[in-house]
């Protein structure tokens, strides 16, 4: 599976509360493990993109296929992820990989009632995905980045 292009560096910060400003990916989230730390950003700028598309009031179908690409992006990372853990036998792999399954599942939900009407495209979507993604960074992928930093498996 190729990866994604990567269009835009990142732009995010941890303050949910002001959603239109300018926002920068807290250091602690950086865990000199580059795979994890580069697509990382790459969702964080994504995020950000819809997060601006949304208050720019652009039109549904370019916040839409924001999110289509926020999903394609996210399911290559997580099958990247999961590449990673096969390969170096990361003891929590099955648990890492069913919360990876949690929020594809909540995000393809989200845009099916986005594209049936059901749902508006608002800041609370990017709320739910920044706070899903920081909770699982900060837990998961910590873990995961610090399992891979000890043996060496960081330039995968």
């Amino acid at each position: 599976m190729n990866k994604p292009q990567i269009t835009k560096q990142l732009s995010i910060q941890k303050d949910l509360s002001a959603m239109n400003s300018e926002r920068v990916v807290e250091p602690s989230w950086y865990f000199q493990c580059f795979p994890l730390d580069e697509d990382h950003q790459h969702l964080y700028a994504l995020i950000n993109d819809l997060d601006e598309s949304i208050n720019n009031d652009n039109s549904r179908e370019v916040s839409l296929g924001i999110i289509d690409e926020l999903i394609n992006f996210t399911i290559w990372h997580f099958g990247h992820e999961n590449y990673l853990m096969l390969q170096h036998d990361y003891p929590d792999r099955l648990h890492h990989h069913n919360t990876h399954d949690y929020l594809t599942n909540k995000i393809l939900i989200i845009k099916c009632k986005a594209n049936s009407g059901e749902a508006d495209l608002s800041a609370d979507l990017i709320v739910l995905l920044l706070e899903w993604l920081t909770a699982h960074i900060l837990v998961e992928d910590k873990k995961l980045a610090d399992f891979l930093n000890a043996r060496d498996a960081n330039k995968s």
